[in-house]
């Protein structure tokens, strides 16, 4: 072989090493963003868990507020009964 035909064979050989080197740590970031996104997904599924129970703790305790309102107002309406009576 000439020393051109080896110089070129040697460039393309290290303009393949390289591309494949490129390739392959495209291939690593993309493993390593996959890694990111599944525990991302995982947070988001218990935030989502998190916040279920929250609203229905705050349903409760909304129906447990309007429950002790309208008692209070019954309460109210008595005690100004009473005050009448005496």
């Amino acid at each position: 072989m000439s020393r051109k035909t080896l110089a070129v064979a040697a460039v393309l050989a290290f303009v393949l090493a390289v591309t494949g080197c490129a390739a392959k740590k495209h291939v690593q970031t993309i493993e390593e963003q996959k890694v990111q996104l599944d525990d991302a997904a995982v947070r988001i599924s218990e935030l989502e868990k998190g916040n279920a129970v929250l609203t229905k703790d705050l349903a409760e305790t909304k129906t447990a507020l309007e429950g002790s309102q309208a008692k209070t107002k019954e309460l109210s309406s008595s005690v100004a009964s009473l005050k009448e009576q005496l």
